[in-house]
């Protein structure tokens, strides 16, 4: 497939309960993914480190948590949720997913096949705004998205 990247800017004004995030899922096992770029949410980091890298010049830190009858891609299951939680807030640039990927495989954090990778403004009982002016993923030498 080679290697895949998402270039992204943001104009992000967050108030609370919100995160800029690369967000997939894999099957086989099923597992919902996470590479948050810019985040107030204190959930993650009351989760356990797994492990720590450098990727893109900055350290993230990674977080496995077990979802047991939750929703998924494929109705209610158990499954994983992977996190990459970067410790230095950002709203733009490019963001090397296969290495995110590679990290996790190496502390046990196994991913399937791959079904769906986007880039992602959410929020949980949040406010502020966001203006996505580009949104360009890069799979091997496929190049799909927008860029203003």
């Amino acid at each position: 497939m080679g290697p895949i990247q998402i270039n992204y800017g943001v104009n992000y004004y967050p108030n609370t309960g919100s995160w800029l995030s690369v967000y997939g899922w894999s099957i086989n096992p099923l597992v919902e993914f996470y590479i948050v770029e810019n985040s107030d949410l204190k959930y993650i980091t009351k989760l356990k480190p797994k492990g720590t890298a450098v990727i893109d010049g900055c350290a993230y830190n990674f977080y496995d948590e077990l979802r047991v009858e939750k929703p998924s891609i494929s109705g209610v299951k158990t499954f994983r949720q992977y996190w990459s939680v970067r410790t230095s807030k950002r709203a733009k640039g490019i963001v090397s997913i296969t290495e995110h990927f590679n990290a996790w495989e190496k502390l046990g954090m196994n991913l399937g096949s791959i079904i769906e990778i986007s880039f992602a403004v959410e929020g949980i009982q949040s406010s502020g705004a966001a203006e996505v002016y580009r949104n360009v993923l890069t799979v091997g030498d496929n190049v799909t998205g927008i860029s203003a």
